[in-house]
């Protein structure tokens, strides 16, 4: 894969724009399609969301040093016309896609041909789709194309484009904004005051040591009149991502599609989604098994930094923590970052530093707040690593691993299985001791499963090896557990 690519990878869902902007409603309110589906009032509650028991295959159809097409299928509906709707959907994207990979088809963006001159050839054309969401009877996808076009003067234009599929899989309708909200809400005010939050805070400077960002530009050309009714998207697990590019004349994109997310958060009241299509919950061939948590709040953490000095450099260790974190907790984070920094201190004292990474965070799900450190120090092929984890119910109290099960369960047992699990998959050191790994094990709650970490000495590799894994709540059967109560 070509370094241009590379770096399209990696800017792919970003969402900076350049200039700070609200939108400027107008005199006429955008008029949305009314919502399919069963009807949805708010205030709404979301305790968790259940996976949709379907398979999604990943097809590579076409791998080349200069094209690439991975498109993603799905089967396990009872309803073949259904599943052949959605397919024939997800294969006409990826063919629109890729057509724009032919000079005289290419996407209107604003002074494109201008760029990409008579007699330019195409240099690399990657397409890809991915699901995005996939609960409670929706499936949503991105689909994504990343092209390099040559002039014949040698200067090269790059195109990265995004596209939005949501369906209900039920029928197989593909799915409005309207039907992501509750039928009573007010859409346009949700997005756009979302989308004024986030354009205030795009100038903004990256301050995590060891990490760059690329950007490309988002200019606002025109008055920007708010969303409209059309306008593409797709869901993630934490939001809806709403998508600009030449759809959306008010800015100028050069020639990318930006995805800005619209948190949860900022409508969690009136998302309609996850109860507009669950009602039917027999369109699959196999049973619902899997749950999950979606991210329900605000992504924007507060952040510290906290300075120690090496020589002439400064080493940065990073606080990012919710708004809303109770005393009790921020004071545990202060103890974990004050306990990284000192082991950090006494090992500069006898190490020249040549990669360091100290950093403290939360993360909630459900009802749960749970606490992270991880300090990284790399010094001529000696290291220092130490991570622990934390997690508190509502009260504040710290959740032991038996907390998440119900009374009697050998959950010990449970997890040493998935433990094997990685072994006889080769993930793991077939040395390693499974009393060690459980004896040392830390674990925590996550929107998926369970995080567990831990460490055992292994022969084979003459020193500890670390060991994430994340299981999914199905593993250990969800009747089991009681962190959906």
């Amino acid at each position: 894969m070509s370094k241009s690519i590379k770096i399209f990878l990696m800017v792919m869902l970003l969402t900076a724009c350049t200039s700070q902007v609200k939108p400027d409603p107008k005199d006429d309110p955008v008029v949305f399609d009314d919502p399919i589906g069963d009807t949805v009032s708010g205030p709404v509650e979301i305790p968790y969301v259940w996976d949709n028991p379907i398979n999604i295959h990943n097809v590579i159809e076409d791998e080349t040093s200069t094209t690439y097409t991975n498109i993603s299928m799905i089967d396990g509906l009872k309803n073949s016309s259904v599943q052949i709707k959605i397919n024939t959907a997800i294969r006409n994207a990826i063919d629109r896609m890729i057509s724009y990979a032919d000079i005289n088809n290419l996407p209107p963006f604003r002074g494109i041909k201008a760029k990409i001159k008579d007699g330019a050839v195409l240099i690399n054309r990657y397409v890809y789709a991915s699901v995005t969401y996939n609960s409670n009877n929706v499936l949503s996808l991105i689909i994504q194309g990343f092209l390099t076009f040559k002039n014949t003067d040698d200067t090269e234009i790059y195109l990265s484009l995004n596209d939005g599929l949501t369906f209900e899989l039920v029928t197989g309708k593909q799915l409005h904004l309207s039907d992501i909200f509750t039928n009573e809400a007010d859409i346009s005010l949700l997005i756009n005051n979302s989308l004024s939050k986030t354009f205030s805070r795009s100038n903004y400077s990256d301050e995590i040591p060891g990490t760059s960002m690329y950007y490309y530009s988002f200019t606002l050309v025109e008055p920007f009149k708010g969303i409209q009714a059309d306008q593409a998207f797709y869901l993630g697990n934490q939001g809806l991502a709403v998508l600009f590019d030449y759809r959306t004349p008010a800015f100028d994109t050069d020639f990318a599609t930006m995805s800005i997310n619209v948190p949860f958060n900022d409508f969690v009241d009136s998302i309609g989604i996850t109860e507009r299509f669950s009602s039917n919950t027999d369109i699959y061939l196999t049973p619902i098994k899997d749950r999950q948590f979606l991210d329900l709040d605000d992504p924007f953490l507060n952040q510290s930094i906290d300075g120690v000095k090496v020589g002439e450099k400064t080493y940065k260790f990073l606080m990012r923590y919710h708004k809303d974190l109770p005393a009790s907790l921020l004071a545990e984070m202060t103890t974990m970052k004050d306990k990284i920094k000192a082991d950090f201190i006494s090992y500069s004292s006898s190490h020249v530093i040549e990669e360091f990474r100290g950093d403290v965070f939360t993360e909630k799900v459900g009802s749960y707040t749970c606490l992270f450190y991880d300090l990284s120090v790399y010094s001529a092929g000696d290291y220092l690593f130490e991570n622990d984890q934390k997690c508190f119910d509502k009260t504040n109290s710290e959740v032991n691993v038996a907390d998440y099960f119900i009374d009697g369960f050998n959950y010990n047992n449970a997890i040493k299985n998935q433990f094997i699990k990685e072994i006889d998959k080769g993930y793991l050191a077939a040395d390693l001791s499974l009393h060690e790994l459980l004896l040392n094990m830390k674990v925590r709650i996550t929107s998926t499963g369970l995080g567990i970490t831990s460490h055992a000495y292994s022969a084979s590799l003459s020193q500890d090896q670390f060991v994430y894994i994340m299981p999914s709540f199905s593993e250990f059967g969800i009747s089991n557990l009681v962190v959906f109560d």
